[in-house]
């Protein structure tokens, strides 16, 4: 259950699909993110640490209003966490707060993930600005797209 909770977040970050998408989970899409790896992790974490909020979230094409007041924070010593705010997503969605490691891949355009827990996740990222995340993955058998903005707080 908390496996479920933490893809949708984290797939954070990473995964969906739009009626307007294709079922497929990895579409040719335009990337749009820093050429070297330290560029990444210093847009994704900044000096010391870096909170983004959920600005739109889709699992099979469909918007899920219980993931807009979700957060992650990255770190730069490579931790993260995730709060799924006050409106968690139905049975499974039971943690409100996780925890645990990220790592670019680079070569493989992802972000990987490892809960406390030892669960491991990879989200595949199209956009990391300073401004924006968009990454993409599945859970399920089903598309799923997260797209973040940096926190005003």
């Amino acid at each position: 259950m908390q496996k479920s909770i933490v893809v949708l977040l984290l797939a954070f970050f990473f995964v969906a699909c739009g009626s307007d998408e294709s079922n497929d989970p990895n579409p040719q899409t335009q990337l749009d993110a820093p050429d070297t790896r330290e560029e990444i992790e210093e847009i994704l974490a900044s000096q010391n640490s870096r909170k983004w909020m959920v600005d739109e979230f889709r699992l099979a094409g469909m918007s899920l209003d219980c993931r807009q007041d979700d957060s992650f924070e990255f770190f730069a010593d490579g931790s993260f966490k995730f709060n799924g705010g006050d409106q968690l997503c139905g049975l499974e969605d039971i943690l409100r707060e996780r925890e645990g490691t990220w790592n670019v891949l680079q070569d493989e355009n992802k972000v990987m993930f490892e809960l406390s827990t030892g669960e491991k996740y990879e989200a595949r990222y199209e956009k990391i600005t300073e401004e924006q995340l968009r990454f993409r993955g599945s859970w399920g058998g089903m598309n799923i797209v997260g797209v973040f903005s940096p926190s005003n707080s």
